[in-house]
C-alpha cells in the first residue's frame, strides 16, 4: 500500500516492486521479524479488555439487571477492539512507510529527516545493513 500511495502504481505491481526492493537490499528477514504489528495488536487487545471492564462496571453500577452487564462488556470489548485496530493500522502504515522509504532511497530520507535517518542507520548497522550500499553484509 505504501508503494501505491507513493508512486501511484497498482496494488499487484506495488507488491511485486516492494518485495523485489527488500529482496535486493537483503531486508526480507528484517521485515519478517518486524514486531510493530504484533505490539500494536496487543495494545488493541488491551484497549478492548479495558472497554469491556468499563461496560461491565457501567452495567453493574447502574443496577441493570439480568445479563445487561455482560452484554455491555461484550459490546464494549468488540467496539474497543475494532476502533483501536483502526487507529493501530494507521500507526502500522507509518512503520511500513519508514521501511519502504529507507530501503528505496536512503539519501532522500537522510535529507528530509536527518535525525531519524541517523537513528535508523545506527540501529540497522548493528545487523549489517548498509544504507549507502542498500545491502546486508551479515544477518
Amino acid at each position: 500500500m505504501v508503494y501505491c500511495a507513493t508512486y501511484g502504481t497498482g496494488f499487484r505491481e506495488s507488491g511485486t516492486k516492494t518485495f523485489e526492493l527488500f529482496k535486493r537490499a537483503g531486508l526480507t528477514a528484517i521485515i519478517n521479524d518486524d514486531l510493530a504489528e504484533t505490539a500494536l495488536n496487543l495494545v488493541a487487545l488491551i484497549i478492548a479488555l479495558l472497554t469491556a471492564v468499563v461496560g461491565f462496571v457501567y452495567g453493574t453500577m447502574f443496577g441493570l439487571g439480568g445479563n445487561w452487564p455482560v452484554i455491555l462488556a461484550v459490546v464494549g470489548f468488540f467496539a474497543g477492539f475494532f476502533v483501536s485496530l483502526i487507529v493501530m493500522s494507521v500507526l502500522d502504515a507509518g512503520v511500513a512507510t519508514v521501511f519502504v522509504v529507507f530501503a528505496e532511497d536512503p539519501q532522500a530520507f537522510a535529507q528530509s529527516h536527518p535525525a531519524l535517518y541517523e537513528e535508523l542507520a545506527q540501529a540497522w548497522a548493528k545487523i549489517g545493513y548498509d544504507p549507502a550500499r542498500r545491502s546486508v553484509t551479515r544477518v
